[in-house]
């Protein structure tokens, strides 16, 4: 017979190679701007957006992150030299099942009071 411990390791195994398996990366581009789509939870979600910070404008996570969580955000710039554009890119995880409207701003920090230059927005359907 097999042991009780057996049985849980195994299933702990089958449990995390589903979750391995079945995890997708799943990119976002300007193209992508006011779609709805559809994730697992465990999906990671990446959104590459041009812009240049040193016009003072950035992009910048705008709704609270309730089903996804943010892993990192970077700006690689396209050039070394100053005053060129680059790439944003913000990697989130999907932690967590239900709807989540995904809202990312394009503005400069300290002009609260100023609608933002351009916005970002998905909404998103994130499945068990």
């Amino acid at each position: 017979m097999f042991s009780s411990r057996f049985i849980s390791q195994v299933c702990f195994l089958l449990v995390f190679a589903q979750v391995c398996v079945w995890a997708k990366d799943v990119v976002f581009t300007e193209a992508d701007n006011g779609g709805s789509y559809t994730l697992d939870v465990g999906d990671t979600v990446k959104v590459v957006l041009d812009g240049n910070p040193t016009t003072g404008f950035m992009w910048a996570v705008a709704s609270p992150e309730k089903r996804l969580k943010v892993v990192d955000s970077t700006f690689v710039p396209s050039s070394p030299l100053c005053g060129a554009g680059g790439t944003y890119t913000f990697t989130f995880k999907a932690a967590d099942h239900g709807k989540e409207a995904l809202l990312l701003t394009y503005r400069r920090p300290w002009e609260k009071e100023v609608e933002p230059a351009k916005t970002f927005k998905v909404d998103l359907a994130i499945k068990k």
